[in-house]
C-alpha cells in the first residue's frame, strides 16, 4: 500500500512494476499533479476522462472497462474532525475513482486524506490480488453504512424531540439537511448498484484476474444491494404511520 507520489513512492512504484508486483497506490490530486500520475503509471489518453473528478453524483457516467483498466466511481465517508451536533455530521463524503490494472489499484480523490489509513485495512496479512481489489471498495461501502447510522439516528431523535416537546425544539433546518443527506446517498448507492453488477465480469477479464479462488465481486454487489435497501428502509420509516404527523408538519413549513 503507497500514498501520495513524492519522489520515494514514485521509485517504489517503477520498482514494484519492473518487480511485476501488484500494489496499491493512493493519490490525492490536491498534492500531486495529473501529469505527474499518467507519467508513473502510463495511463494511457482513453482512461482520462473516466478519472476526472466531476462532482457529478452518477456514479455509472464514470465507468470504463475496455479489457486492460477498469475505471468506476464510489463515494465513501471520513471523518470531519469536529464533534457532530445539529448543524454538522461527524462524517463528510469523499467522492473516489478507482483505477483497476493487472499491474496496480489505484484510488484518485481530491481530499487530503489516506485511504489506507482511513479503511485501515490490514496491510501485514498476504492476500491475493483479488482480495485486495475487494477490499477497498468493501470497506468503502461500510462507511457509507456508518454514515447511514448517523443520519438514522439524527432523525430518530429528531422524532422523540417531536413527540416529547411537540415540536418545539426540533430544528427544520436539521431534518432538511438530513432528508437531503440521504436523498444524496441514495442516488449515489443506486448508481454504485449499476456498477457492481458490472464489475466482476470486467475486472475478471483483466490479466492476471481470469482465475478466481473466492466470488469475491459477487459479494460487492450482494453487499450494494444490502445497502440500497437499508437507505430505502430509512426513507421509507421517516413516512410510516406512527412518524408522518411530525414529517408532515415540517414538509407544508
Amino acid at each position: 500500500m503507497l500514498s501520495g507520489l513524492d519522489a520515494d513512492v514514485r521509485e517504489r512504484v517503477a520498482l514494484l512494476r519492473e518487480q511485476g508486483r501488484f500494489f496499491w497506490l493512493d493519490v490525492s490530486l490536491s498534492e500531486t499533479s495529473r501529469d505527474d500520475l499518467v507519467d508513473a503509471l502510463r495511463v494511457p489518453e482513453r482512461v482520462l476522462p473516466a478519472l476526472a473528478l466531476s462532482g457529478d453524483a452518477s456514479a455509472s457516467r464514470s465507468f470504463h472497462a475496455d479489457g486492460e483498466f477498469v475505471v468506476f466511481a464510489i463515494r465513501g465517508y471520513v471523518e470531519t474532525g469536529v464533534p457532530a451536533d445539529e448543524a454538522a455530521y461527524g462524517l463528510r463524503p469523499v467522492e473516489v475513482r478507482v483505477l483497476v490494472t493487472g499491474d496496480y489499484l489505484l484510488t484518485l480523490h481530491e481530499e487530503r486524506v489516506s485511504l489506507p489509513t482511513v479503511l485501515a485495512l490490514d496491510q501485514q496479512a498476504e492476500r491475493s490480488t483479488q482480495y485486495v481489489v475487494y477490499a477497498v471498495p468493501e470497506a468503502m461501502l461500510v462507511t457509507t453504512s456508518e454514515a447511514l447510522g448517523e443520519v438514522e439516528r439524527r432523525l430518530d431523535a429528531l422524532g422523540m424531540a417531536w413527540t416529547e416537546g411537540g415540536g418545539a425544539h426540533v430544528s427544520r433546518d436539521t431534518l432538511r439537511v438530513a432528508g437531503s443527506r440521504l436523498a444524496t446517498m441514495r442516488r449515489w448507492v443506486s448508481a454504485e448498484q449499476a456498477v457492481f453488477a458490472r464489475i466482476g465480469v470486467e475486472i475478471g477479464a483483466l490479466r492476471g484476474f481470469e482465475t478466481q479462488d473466492e466470488p469475491y465481486f459477487d459479494r460487492l454487489y450482494e453487499q450494494v444491494n444490502r445497502l440500497l435497501a437499508s437507505v430505502d428502509a430509512a426513507v421509507h420509516s421517516r413516512t410510516s404511520a406512527d412518524q408522518c404527523s411530525w414529517v408532515k408538519s415540517f414538509s407544508r413549513s
